[in-house]
């Protein structure tokens, strides 16, 4: 692993060789938190790329279809058989990446397709490289928990609102 220090002494950048310990090289700078990892091999590349995708998937789904539920609940035509399935998806979303990728090593890394973080940084070698690099990611988490939370407490509200629990509590 090649590795550049910065002021605090922590890795700035690594890059995953594209040899036989590449995997090995990869999960330890994970797990040293460096900033930007440059990924040679382009097998290991996509495999990455589709796991960061999957979660960013997770988030964009659960702040999408939270918002369509809020809305359907808001208008004036009343749509609750389509708020009701877009809160439920996105309360799932929002608990997927909340449980499961959130305990992924890659959640709080960030594909860089512009070259961006690349750009910004003086002394990166240049080449075909994947490049990911680190990003907080608590604004993320509010904002999909908070949708998804509004989301399925409107879809609460409103079948408390129809006597839907009454109905289900008198059988």
């Amino acid at each position: 692993m090649a590795s550049q220090t910065k002021e605090g002494g922590q890795d700035h950048y690594a890059i995953v060789e594209d040899d036989e310990f590449q995997q090995v090289v990869l999960e330890r700078s994970l797990q040293q938190k460096v900033s930007i990892i440059l990924i040679q091999n382009a097998e290991l590349s996509s495999r990455v790329e589709r796991t960061i995708q999957l979660g960013n998937m997770f988030h964009k789904t659960a702040v999408l279809a939270g918002l369509g539920s809020l809305l359907f609940h808001l208008s004036p035509i009343h749509y609750a058989k389509a708020s009701l399935p877009l809160g439920a998806v996105s309360f799932t979303c929002a608990s997927l990446y909340n449980f499961v990728w959130s305990k992924d090593s890659l959640y709080r890394y960030q594909l860089d397709k512009e070259g961006v973080e690349l750009e910004n940084c003086q002394g990166l070698p240049k080449g075909e490289f994947t490049v990911i690099f680190q990003r907080e990611d608590g604004a993320r988490k509010v904002l999909h928990n908070t949708m998804s939370l509004c989301a399925i407490g409107f879809c609460v509200w409103k079948a408390y609102k129809a006597g839907v629990f009454e109905a289900l509590l008198s059988k």
